[in-house]
């Protein structure tokens, strides 16, 4: 599926994946999707370098309303664990990073692959994984028009770094599909599941993980991450070709635009909308509908005055969608 699975399939005999506390359902054409990052734990005492980086690597991929899947591929290190000496305990609380999403989900498999990487301190490996990072920053966004360029320079780009022999070492990780999609938190961790009642396991005030006992895994890697529904997505506005739309037809408003130039530009930004695969269907009539109204109550001031400032239509993120029923 994405850059390590290979690895995965050698390892992870005696890894354990589970679900912390409830699963729901993501209902498709109806709410939207995300991926987050919540903790992790490097076992320095396992690790066979002096020094070395935490690197975390993503890739999912799903369906979209595009009519082809959608991938978002991602390999960071974040600063917490840059050049970690192998002494350090290995205590780190690095707070939720978004690795996927929101993005419409509109049915079939949610396929995950996300790993825990420790690699060998090294020269240049610093202005490497920077640049790796900066290229997620895009590759994981939830806009396709955006992700979509960077995705293939990310796997390459990771698995030139995961694949070196005797400078990496995969921690943990899992490779899921998940059909249905439910939301919640899971976690992957080194441990056999026969020997723990995994169902129980939780996680206490910062992420960490505890047995079924409540006791914290001090021991053994492993990593945390949550799927999450959404009914709307609060971005929406910021998506880049509804955005560019709106603003050139506010352009044709305020300067006053004729009647017939002004209709153009709504019905070009209507069309949009409706066919933007990054919102769901059944938010682009509630958007179009919002702005014809917005657009027909300056129509009357463009008509009938021509002052050199003409009225401004609103800012789209002053619209709050509703969920779909």
């Amino acid at each position: 599926m994405g850059i390590w699975t290979d690895l995965w399939r050698v390892e992870a005999q005696s890894w354990a994946f589970g679900h912390i506390g409830n699963a729901t359902p993501i209902v498709p054409q109806k709410e939207y999707v995300s991926v987050a990052l919540r903790q992790l734990r490097i076992v320095n005492s396992r690790v066979g370098f002096n020094r070395f980086y935490g690197v975390v690597e993503f890739f999912g991929r799903l369906p979209h309303l595009s009519g082809a899947p959608v991938e978002f591929a991602s390999m960071t290190s974040p600063n917490k664990l840059r050049d970690i000496p192998k002494r350090d305990r290995g205590n780190f609380a690095i707070g939720d990073q978004r690795l996927l999403g929101p993005v419409p989900y509109v049915g079939g498999d949610l396929e995950i692959e996300i790993g825990l990487f420790t690699i060998k301190s090294q020269d240049l490996l610093m202005p490497y994984l920077e640049l790796l990072g900066e290229l997620s920053k895009s590759a994981g966004m939830a806009y396709l028009s955006v992700a979509a360029p960077y995705v293939a320079a990310i796997k390459q780009g990771a698995a030139a770094l995961i694949g070196t022999e005797g400078s990496s070492s995969l921690e943990i990780g899992a490779a899921i599909t998940f059909n249905p999609v439910l939301a919640g938190t899971y976690f992957a961790a080194r441990i056999s599941s026969a020997e723990h009642d995994i169902a129980k396991f939780t996680v206490d005030s910062s992420n960490h993980l505890l047995d079924e006992q409540g006791r914290h895994l001090d021991e053994v890697p492993y990593l945390i991450f949550s799927v999450t529904q959404s009914g709307v997505r609060d971005d929406w506005y910021q998506i880049p070709a509804i955005s560019s739309a709106y603003n050139k037809l506010m352009k044709a408003v305020r300067e006053q635009k004729s009647l017939k130039e002004v209709s153009s530009y709504l019905e070009h930004f209507s069309r949009v909308v409706l066919t933007d695969p990054d919102i769901l269907s059944g938010h682009g009539p509630q958007i179009v509908s919002w702005v014809e109204e917005r657009v027909a109550t300056v129509l009357g001031p463009i008509k009938t005055s021509r002052d050199a400032k003409g009225p401004a239509l609103p800012a789209l993120r002053t619209l709050q969608l509703v969920p779909l029923q």
